[in-house]
């Protein structure tokens, strides 16, 4: 069973974006799946950094297209941004030092951040984009 499960009332009206996010829900419910089976290392070592990487790469295309289009608001989106990252990125050494694990409360942060980030922030640049012509 899908810790996230995807749906309509994600959706941006943004393809390009509404893609990038569902790629992201996969990859968290991989990385739950394999935390259910008990995965070694080896396994759920590509799964973190490869849904580290992508979402890296995601918000480097949403601040690209508000540098681009002039979002108002982009510092603050910027920031919830930035502090995600931080707090991965300090989750990833310590995995990788074999000083954490993926934990019920590691995946529940994520899905709880993924889920309002997308029905919170992201849902108020996507207006603003759309009428600039992206789609």
């Amino acid at each position: 069973m899908p810790m996230f499960t995807w749906g309509s009332r994600f959706c941006l009206g943004i393809e390009s974006i509404d893609k990038q996010h569902e790629v992201l829900v996969n990859y968290l419910n991989q990385l739950y799946d394999a935390m259910l089976k008990s995965e070694t290392k080896e396994v759920i070592k590509p799964i973190l950094d490869g849904l580290i990487s992508y979402t890296a790469n995601h918000f480097v295309f949403e601040e690209k297209l508000f540098a681009t289009h002039g979002y108002p608001d982009a510092t603050d989106h910027r920031k919830e941004h930035d502090d995600l990252k931080t707090k991965v990125l300090s989750f990833q050494k310590e995995f990788d030092a074999g000083k954490a694990t993926v934990s019920n409360d590691l995946m529940n942060f994520l899905k709880n951040w993924l889920q309002g980030h997308i029905l919170g922030s992201d849902k108020k640049y996507a207006p603003f984009l759309t009428s600039k012509g992206v789609k």
